[in-house]
């Protein structure tokens, strides 16, 4: 039969496996089911729609982002479900039920309720034994007893007891003096590190002042900064306008003034026309003929002079609407919030980095994509130009593309490599704006087909299980593909509109599913294979410049930073910061890679070299 503590246990662990909410983490209380079947508190779907909005008459599912009409504008109006409130009064029966057999269990029992008072700390001691108030002399650590001199003596010689210890009272008062002086150590311990807290705690309460006045000043020059641009923006718009304005009313001056010249000289040539009709001298006439004739010869052409205006003239103002509604929901900055001292660099696997420097570019370019196959070729994207392959045992790099080829590569950025499909996947951001696209090729450098067109600006890429992660730089978002080339998923907002990036530029997808995507340079956002937001790692150097990223087998995030070197984020968040490095040969590390994620990995860097980091 199974203990009390077993099934305590199991208890918990089906409460905790079953019976909690995904949105707070606790039991279900009042459970409402979407119609995907995922349940929720109804308090916590409440407080889900105000994040959405007060006018919200839809929810995309917490966890698997289906849409649901919400009945009656009121989540209260979703199903309960009625399953799990039957588990969860089963559960609660279950433990009422141990917990009243664990009550009666530490009742004491009538033969048994008088040994409490048998401790020779108590007002009357007693020996256990024979139950008298007999000066006790000695204690059996195995039975936990107390007892009398008669007593002790045939507690030694009763042979299912013969082999227990007996302590006098001075053994056990020294044993408890003892016991006492590690006490006063541990509590000692407790009390310098309570101090030590203590005053830390507080130089951090006097420095938040100073630091959140810091914090505020940058945030007023960020607004400041943003206002202005706006203003000159404005000032341009009417400077413009301004300036249509002159030239506008300079022309149609011009021009109306060309009309009223033209209208004298038509209305003097009617005055001799009707001359002509009233007149009787032939003589005056033929000589008013000649004037009219010689009028009209100087009289502005037709074809200089305008027929008709045509439509009226019209000035207008169009707002460019899409882009005020991404700056509503555009944050001016981040505001960086960290915790102990992050710039200390920490160890990864328990033991400082050794980086050993494997080949590098003939000319100083810095690398931006590096791909890494099981045969240790690398693939490297250079300077925004070129792509090369590094062969194991050659520090010479080879053209990428087939000598056959006649493709040519249209500012190539980022690179990822499929071992299962033996493909390489190169992204280019074309010419300009909307003709970025993804190429395939063969290992050999054989175009095989175009993956994707029409992209804005694309920029990271990475693939693991048969799916494709691409960032959009201009477009701030990133795309999941499957393998065909279709699109699976945009991440781009939030449910309440906001923008998941500012300038997604690398990205990397570990074996679990979770990726990580590198922000702006400046941010690090791992999200779950459902695409929740899981952390975000800031450098705790303002001057970072964070480039490409990893996501090792083991869930560890490790980020390269062109300012300082490597750093990571463990995979429970809890141990982020920069790597502890031997030395300070590798410079600028920009991109990075490992064989099919494993634990050893590879990092490009400004400087066109490549290491190979132990």
């Amino acid at each position: 039969m199974a203990s009390k503590e077993s099934c305590e246990v199991s208890s918990d662990q089906f409460s905790n496996e079953f019976l909690t909410c995904s949105l707070c983490l606790d039991r279900y209380k009042t459970p409402k089911v979407l119609p995907c079947q995922h349940t929720f508190c109804l308090q916590c779907l409440k407080n889900y729609i105000t994040v959405l909005g007060s006018n919200a008459i839809s929810l995309p599912c917490p966890v698997c982002k289906e849409v649901t009409l919400i009945p009656q504008k009121d989540p209260s109006c979703f199903r309960s479900n009625h399953h799990i409130n039957c588990l969860l009064e089963y559960v609660d029966d279950q433990k009422a039920k141990l917990a009243a057999v664990e009550e009666s269990a530490m009742q004491p029992s009538s033969s048994t309720s008088w040994i409490a008072a048998s401790h020779p700390h108590t007002s009357n001691p007693s020996c256990y034994a024979c139950g008298e108030s007999e000066s006790l002399t000695s204690f059996c650590g195995d039975c936990c007893l107390w007892l009398c001199n008669i007593c002790s003596k045939a507690h030694e010689r009763v042979p299912a007891t013969a082999s227990h210890f007996l302590r006098t009272v001075d053994m056990v008062d020294k044993e408890c003096k003892e016991m006492a002086a590690e006490g006063e150590k541990t509590v000692y311990k407790y009390k310098v590190a309570n101090d030590e807290n203590c005053e830390i705690l507080q130089k951090m309460l006097s420095q938040l002042p100073d630091m959140v006045h810091e914090a505020k000043v940058k945030i007023d020059k960020a607004g400041e900064i943003a206002c202005k641009v706006i203003q000159d923006k404005q000032k341009n718009s009417l400077s413009k306008l301004n300036q249509y304005h002159h030239e506008q009313k300079e022309s149609l001056t011009m021009k109306l003034a060309v009309i009223n010249a033209r209208n004298r000289d038509l209305n003097n040539i009617q005055e001799l026309l009707t001359a002509v009709q009233i007149t009787d001298n032939g003589y005056s006439n033929q000589e008013a003929v000649k004037r009219i004739d010689k009028e009209l010869r100087t009289v502005t052409p037709l074809d200089e002079i305008p027929q008709s205006i045509g439509d009226s003239l019209s000035v207008q103002f169009v707002p460019n609407k899409p882009h005020l509604n991404d700056l509503e929901h555009m944050d001016i900055g981040s505001l960086v919030l960290t915790k102990g001292n992050l710039s200390t660099p920490r160890l990864l696997r328990d033991h400082q980095l050794k980086p050993v420097k494997s080949v590098s570019l003939p000319e100083r370019e810095y690398i931006s994509g590096l791909a890494v196959n099981k045969f240790a070729d690398k693939f490297v994207v250079s300077n925004n130009e070129s792509v090369l392959v590094f062969k194991p045992d050659s520090s010479i790099p080879k053209r990428f593309l087939s000598s056959q080829s006649n493709y040519v590569f249209n500012k190539p950025w980022g690179i990822a490599f499929s071992d299962k499909d033996q493909e390489v996947f190169i992204t280019e951001a074309g010419e300009h704006e909307g003709k970025g696209s993804v190429t395939v090729f063969t290992l050999d450098g054989k175009l095989k087909n175009v993956f994707a067109t029409g992209l804005t600006l694309p920029r990271g890429i990475a693939t693991c299980g048969g799916f494709l992660f691409m960032c959009d730089q201009m477009d701030k978002c990133v795309y999941i593909f499957n393998k065909w080339g279709k699109v699976q998923k945009v991440l781009k907002k939030t449910p309440d509109g906001k923008f998941l990036f500012v300038s997604p530029m690398f990205v990397s997808v570990g074996i679990n599913g979770n990726f990580a995507v590198c922000d702006n340079f400046n941010c690090v956002k791992i999200f779950d294979k459902q695409c929740n937001l899981l952390f975000e790692y800031w450098s705790s150097f303002p001057d970072s410049q964070l480039w490409g990223v990893l996501v090792l087998r083991d869930g560890t995030t490790i980020v390269c930073d062109w300012k300082h070197g490597l750093h990571q984020i463990s995979h429970d968040f809890q141990t982020t910061g920069l790597i502890a490095v031997e030395d300070s040969t590798m410079k600028e590390p920009s991109a990075i890679a490992s064989i099919e994620n494993g634990t050893m990995f590879y990092v490009g860097s400004c400087y066109g070299e490549i290491y190979h980091v132990i």
